[in-house]
Order: structure tokens, then C-alpha cells, then sequence
């Protein structure tokens, strides 16, 4: 939606740009993560998500079941680190 900063008006970023393309399923991208803006101030939480990649429904459920019932992933399923 909208990250809340403090700046003079003419430090005033028109768009932020992240990179999220080293995030992976369940991982999420912080306010803490983004670099430093100069004469910017981030006033949001720096914990708070921004990004969140999450597990699409059909595939949690399947990783549920199978780490209920302690079957192994089929090869080449293996998550990244």
C-alpha cells in the first residue's frame, strides 16, 4: 500500500525500487530491508513485512500432508535454503 516517510519536499523519492528476486516461498521483504534513502526517513515499523511470498494453497496442503504422515518430497522438490 504506502510506506509512510519524513523528507524535505525536494528529497522526496517518486517510486522506490526493491529487488525481490532472491526471495523464496515463505520468505518476506522487510521495511528494514530496504536500502537507505539519502535526506529519507522510514517511519514505518521496521519489522513489517512488505512483500510476502507465500505457499499457493494446493501446495501447503500437499506439504502438510506429506510432513503428517512423514513422507518424503518427490526428487527434485527439495526447498532452497
Amino acid at each position: 500500500d504506502k510506506l509512510h516517510i519524513s523528507a524535505v519536499p525536494t528529497k522526496i523519492p517518486k517510486h522506490i525500487t526493491v529487488n525481490i528476486s532472491n526471495l523464496g516461498l515463505g520468505q518476506a521483504f522487510k521495511v528494514e530491508d530496504i536500502e537507505a534513502i539519502d535526506g529519507v526517513q522510514i517511519l514505518d515499523n521496521p519489522k513489517s513485512s512488505i512483500i510476502a511470498v507465500e505457499v499457493p494453497r494446493g501446495q501447503k496442503a500437499e506439504a502438510d500432508a506429506a510432513t503428517a504422515t512423514g513422507s518424503a518430497a518427490p526428487a527434485g522438490s527439495a526447498a532452497k535454503a
